[in-house]
């Protein structure tokens, strides 16, 4: 079967490619066959002629989950002619953060020819000819023949670009699956959520024109990797997840999904040991009593570790005395010293005395006329 190109001159004439499309029962399909590069939990990740497109937001780990793809490309065993198994481009990163990225994945090479990394970050000026740099990673692709291309990322790829842009890329990435084995990883962000995408019109070309869409989210330390969608969906996307936390070297690390805490409020690995630490000398017990022994353990252990957090509190605060042979709590000092306080200023012997009323039926109110209770509290206006 001959299949034409988009971006070279095609041998084939209407009449012949319009036959060649067409697939039917005495079609010979067997070269039309693609492997599997990477699968997790039964579910191919990467595939020849494939494109795998990470999204989610700009918070999740995207970049670290393409880096575990990589390397387990990098670090299989197989048999290939390919001068090149996996050519990196980095979109973002200056040349330091890319000398550090190429240096952790470097570290998982059979051969040193099979990494090539392309910091386009070095280009400087020349950045801004995105035609240019198109024909360029066009031209390596077909030189390097890769196994796998990853792009990191294509929000930053080829920003603010316009659709024939857009289509041509998109036309070098279809000739790259439909003539060579590589496989294609793509990473854009907020083309799923609520949130406006920023990926552009050439990340939403890729996004909808991409095989498998793999969806990851960041909850703490640890991100969860889905399958949203694909043509191939015998797996069951709950099934095939992806937990990963990230490891002392910057690389995934598996982990568990943490589960969520359970209504009774004390997690399994606590209630076990509770459990098994009352009934352990075998004696019997009724579900009440059992249900009162739990709640007070668990209480009990709730106190200790809050007083141990007390305690460590009081020692980073520096507020014990050890310089004695007896431990002793040094005294807090107050934010306010009143014994430094002016006493000589509004104090009991300088305010003046308040008025208080008189009953007017006291013998008081009729021998003071009204006048004396003025003049005793206010000074005269005048000396005369």
């Amino acid at each position: 079967m001959e299949i034409n190109y988009y971006r070279h001159v095609n041998v084939q004439g209407y009449d012949e490619s319009w036959q060649a499309c067409q697939f039917n029962a005495d079609t010979d399909l067997t070269p039309l066959r693609s492997n599997d590069l990477v699968s997790i939990n039964g579910l191919p990740y990467l595939r020849q002629h494939h494109v795998t497109f990470l999204t989610g937001r700009e918070t999740c780990r995207a970049h670290h989950f393409a880096k575990h793809l990589a390397i387990q490309v990098l670090s299989a065993d197989q048999s290939s002619t390919a001068s090149s198994k996996v050519l990196w481009i980095d979109t973002l990163n200056g040349p330091h953060v890319g000398a550090a990225i190429f240096s952790e994945l470097s570290q998982h090479v059979q051969d040193k020819q099979d990494l090539h990394y392309l910091c386009l970050d070095v280009l400087g000026g020349l950045r801004d000819d995105h035609w240019w740099i198109m024909r360029n990673i066009e031209q390596l692709i077909g030189q390097l023949k890769p196994q796998l291309v990853v792009i990191d990322d294509i929000d930053h790829f080829f920003p603010l670009c316009g659709i024939r842009l857009a289509t041509e890329f998109n036309r070098v990435v279809r000739d790259s699956l439909n003539h060579s084995d590589t496989a294609f990883l793509f990473i854009g962000y907020n083309l799923t959520g609520k949130k406006a995408c920023t990926a552009g019109l050439l990340g939403k070309m890729l996004f909808t024109s991409a095989n498998d869409i793999f969806s990851l989210s960041t909850v703490r330390d640890v991100t969860s990797v889905r399958h949203l969608n694909g043509y191939d969906m015998h797996v069951n996307p709950d099934d095939a997840q992806f937990h990963f936390s990230i490891g002392p070297d910057n690389l995934p690390l598996e982990t568990r999904l943490p589960r969520k805490a359970p209504a009774s409020g004390i997690d399994d690995d606590t209630l076990t040991g509770i459990v098994g630490d009352i009934i352990g000398n075998g004696h019997d017990i009724t579900p009440q009593d059992l249900l009162a022994q739990v709640k007070a353990r668990h209480n009990q252990l709730k106190r200790d570790c809050r007083d141990a957090a007390l305690l460590d509190q009081i020692n980073r605060l520096n507020l014990l005395d050890h310089t004695s042979g007896d431990t002793t709590i040094n005294p807090i000092p107050s934010p306010l010293d009143i014994s430094k306080l002016a006493h000589s200023v509004n104090n009991s012997l300088t305010l003046p005395p308040h008025l208080h009323p008189v009953p007017s039926g006291s013998p008081s109110a009729a021998t003071q006329p009204d006048s004396l209770c003025r003049d005793s509290v206010a000074a005269p206006l005048s000396s005369n």
